[in-house]
């Protein structure tokens, strides 16, 4: 898909998982660079978490001040997932009691929705279709998800997935009513952060990926995973194999000393040291 295609796409439609090509769905359930996903949920260290807190409090912020009016109109029980690219949880708010059944099955802030981590879900899924996306209980990788529901919308800044927004609801709610508001909301995310400096430029990415000597093609490859762009999509751009992709990436993170997506993202994005 080119990036107007994309853009289009997010833009006025949503997907189903249900409707998803099997291509797509193959892709979300085995993926060949993090082939375990766990079924118990993944949480990043408290460091780790205030690191990523403080690198995206500008997101933080602004979400807080619109979702703080969106939840006192929801009568039904629900939940809002605020994350950052990485689909790590940043920012929560919606019933209380909801919140405290999630963190007993040890879902709360730090924990990571991102493929790498957690299989199919609805973070994951849209970062795959980079648009609104819908998946109901069963289609999750992880089993705790059978009761729920989830919709996610990327946050879109500059061309840049700066994070995702996810709401939940029961498994027997109809969703369809949601969408609209999640995409409104989403809206108003993208136009205060649009507002705001942004503090790295690609010269000073690509300045890192010299030092730690990448490759041409490699550099070409991290810059749009760190764009959050799926494996699927950087091997149609680039006409290559995604399993090409995958290969590509192993040789980053050795290169850069770093076990995973998070860590690539902050390293990158100046939260480790660089030398």
């Amino acid at each position: 898909m080119d990036n107007n295609y994309n853009s289009s796409f997010k833009t006025n439609n949503f997907q189903r998982f249900s409707e998803l090509d099997q291509k797509f769905i193959k892709v979300l359930k085995v993926n060949e660079l993090f082939p375990n996903p766990k079924n118990l949920p993944i949480r990043v260290s408290l460091s780790e978490l205030n690191q990523i807190i403080n690198q995206y409090s500008k997101l933080i912020a602004v979400s807080k001040k619109e979702l703080s009016t969106v939840v006192i109109n929801i009568l039904i029980p629900h939940l809002f997932f605020v994350t950052d690219p990485n689909g790590t949880v940043i920012y929560m708010i919606g019933q209380v009691e909801l919140m405290k059944r999630l963190e007993q099955t040890g879902i709360g802030l730090g924990t990571s929705f991102d493929i790498e981590n957690s299989g199919s879900n609805s973070i994951s899924f849209a970062n795959m279709v980079n648009c609104t996306a819908v998946m109901n209980g069963p289609e999750h990788t992880l089993h705790f998800f059978k009761d729920w529901s989830f919709i996610c919308t990327p946050i879109v800044v500059s061309d840049k997935t700066y994070g995702y927004v996810s709401l939940l609801f029961e498994i027997d709610v109809n969703m369809t009513f949601a969408i609209p508001m999640l995409k409104k909301s989403v809206e108003v995310i993208e136009r205060m952060l649009s507002k705001r400096e942004v503090s790295n430029t690609k010269e000073e990415v690509l300045a890192l990926f010299e030092v730690y000597r990448l490759s041409n093609r490699e550099k070409e490859v991290a810059y749009r995973w760190l764009e959050n762009q799926s494996v699927l999509h950087i091997a149609q751009v680039l006409n290559i194999a995604e399993g090409t992709v995958r290969n590509m990436l192993k040789k980053v993170y050795n290169k850069m000393n770093v076990r995973d997506k998070g860590q690539f993202f902050r390293k990158c994005l100046g939260s480790e040291n660089k030398t």
